[in-house]
């Protein structure tokens, strides 16, 4: 065409490429070149600066130590020069040995990056090889029950292997031949072992110091073997370093591949449920699912219902609520109705702002007097539907309704009979809905021990029922109790209180 050529965008990123060596090369891809533009091949970028910035250490050397580590590794002494090679690589002296074990003391109990870095450029330091070969045994012999601990270790290794090569490597080669070991032997007391030499191949994975092609020849012998022990190693390694793969480009297709080729397995062999359960996980750690949300999209003047009682409502602010409710087409059901139920949601509110909720009910009234009705009765449903259900994973719920019970009383839109008769009702109404006088009570006579397992079940479930029904009691009395003191009903509570006395003295003593 006779034009110039456009400029093209430059890839940003550091491809790892081991050459058929043993050298390793600490690479970091590029921040957007992921799968996501914040975190790249990570979930966000605290985790990202974690595993790819590591501190130029090489910088803060000496160039003495620089140019020593540099050099290549001396090859194997002949039998004539053993002398000069342990020349080279010299003994400690005593002040040397003693700050080496200082610092082995602090590289098992770092616990966070700066202390793994801080620890890396000491040991740099000392740069002999046997202090490396000290380190680099002590990074393999991190504890089984210190999984906490790989994280730091990894990035002791990155940090090191990015000035002596010979660290990386060495460390490399010891979890390869501890895998191959460990999965010839499938015996239990080994479990610990498997899971923490995946762990920590998965971690320097993530470092790049483990090289790619031998972490997916890991995986590759677990999926040929395929056996119980070799599908918990799978895992392990596919939860630690499985999402890492998938999203970095040089290694996406290839971990897309084992996905294939492990759901093919799974639909081919006849697996206990506990091994489905966690490739499953496993599986979704690695590839998590689409998130396809349909939130349904609400009409404007809903979304401004929402906006005044959620957004807007707060202490001093209820008196403009209220004003802003009553503009409302409330002769529309509808919005009638959404705005009822937009006052009902003691749950996505504050626990301050449902005294609020009763405060706007309140001055609507003045305007809308079917509107409090039906709230009230809403309220007064909502508290005893929770009583038949009786559902633990619902207490929160009710000790919110029950809240905005009394505050329904404060604010005087209902009669102080109906409130008294709800707190009997919590107090001897059972599960099923029939009145119960009897509050089961710890322990029993010989004859009721001799029931079964399954009564003795039941009754320490009533017993749990019993004890949320006191709380109830005493979040509604602590709510409303001062304007049920009133003449008209103070002699009434009093009759309560007593009955309430000997429904806690029955449960035998309170938790």
């Amino acid at each position: 065409l006779g034009e110039a050529p456009p400029p093209l965008p430059e890839e940003e990123l550091t491809r790892v490429a081991d050459g058929g060596s043993e050298g390793v090369v600490v690479a970091r891809m590029a921040a957007g070149s992921g799968e996501d533009a914040e975190g790249g091949a990570f979930d966000d970028e605290e985790t990202r600066a974690f595993y790819e910035d590591l501190p130029d250490i090489r910088a803060q050397l000496p160039d003495v130590l620089v140019a020593s580590s540099s050099q290549a590794p001396a090859a194997p002494a002949k039998p004539g020069e053993g002398g000069q090679q342990q020349e080279e690589e010299g003994n400690l002296r005593q002040d040397q040995q003693l700050k080496l074990e200082d610092l082995l003391n602090l590289l098992r109990s770092c616990g966070n990056k700066e202390a793994a870095d801080s620890c890396s450029l000491e040991l740099c330091y000392l740069g002999l090889r046997s202090v490396r070969k000290r380190v680099t045994k002590e990074l393999f012999s991190c504890p089984r029950q210190r999984l906490d601990l790989l994280p730091h270790f990894s990035r002791v290794c990155a940090n090191l292997t990015r000035v002596h090569l010979d660290v990386g490597p060495s460390l490399v080669r010891q979890l390869e031949e501890e895998f191959a070991e460990l999965s010839a032997n499938t015996s239990l007391h080994k479990d610990e072992s498997r899971v923490r030499n995946a762990r920590f191949i998965g971690e320097l994975t993530k470092f790049r110091v483990f090289p790619f092609s031998s972490t997916f020849a890991c995986v590759r012998s677990l999926l040929d073997d395929f056996g119980q022990k070799a599908i918990e190693t799978l895992c392990v390694l596919l939860e630690t370093c499985g999402r890492f793969l998938y999203r970095t480009p040089e290694t996406a297709v290839r971990m897309a591949n084992v996905l294939e080729v492990l759901t093919k397995k799974r639909k081919t062999r006849n697996l206990d449920p506990r091994s489905e359960s966690v490739l499953e996980n496993a599986y979704f750690a690695t590839k998590p699912p689409e998130k396809s949300v349909t939130v349904a999209e609400l009409p404007p003047l809903h979304r401004y219902c929402e906006h005044l009682v959620f957004a807007r409502l707060a202490r001093g602010v209820d008196r403009e609520v209220a004003r802003q409710c009553r503009k409302l087409p409330l002769h529309d059901p509808e919005c009638r109705d959404f705005l009822l139920q937009t006052l009902l949601s003691v749950t996505s509110v504050r626990v301050a702002c449902i005294p609020l909720l009763a405060s706007v009910v309140s001055q609507l009234s003045r305007y809308q007097d079917d509107l409090a009705v039906d709230y009230v009765d809403a309220v007064l449903e909502e508290v005893h539907s929770g009583l038949r259900r009786d559902d633990c994973t619902e207490h929160q719920r009710r000790v919110s309704y029950a809240i905005l019970l009394g505050e329904v009383l404060n604010a005087r839109l209902v009669d102080a009979p109906v409130v008294l008769q709800t707190l009997y009702i919590i107090l001897l109404q059972t599960k099923a809905g029939e009145q119960n006088t009897q509050v089961p009570a710890e322990g029993g006579s010989k004859g009721e021990a001799k029931a079964g397992k399954g009564k003795a079940r039941s009754v320490r479930g009533d017993r749990v029922s019993a004890l949320f029904r006191a709380r109830l009691v005493l979040v509604l009395l602590t709510t409303c109790g001062r304007t049920l003191q009133r003449r008209a009903t103070a002699a009434r509570l009093d009759y309560f209180l007593l009955r309430f006395q000997h429904f806690v003295l029955q449960l035998g003593g309170l938790p």
